[in-house]
């Protein structure tokens, strides 16, 4: 998969110059792999996107107490609650 907006190759020849690289972060959320974001309400994020894709809850999410900027934005992303 592309890292890079180049690598797309969605850049016309002759404007390079113009254009403004920058890395892509690709998040697999079907994995258990814990994304270490530094910010709580990020995390919280992917966690619940990571729940609502795997639809199974597990027992440490049961108490956990989520962000609730996280919440709202997983809910509208996904459709889901």
């Amino acid at each position: 998969a592309a890292k890079r907006l180049s690598e797309l190759e969605i850049i016309h020849p002759g404007f390079e110059d113009m254009f403004n690289e920058f890395k892509l972060n690709l998040i697999e959320l079907n994995t258990n792999h814990k994304y270490n974001t530094g910010e709580k309400a990020t995390q919280d994020f992917f966690d619940l996107l990571r729940i609502i894709y795997r639809k199974q809850i597990l027992k440490e999410d049961l108490d956990r107490e989520f962000n609730r900027d996280a919440l709202y934005f997983a809910y509208v992303v996904t459709k889901s609650y």
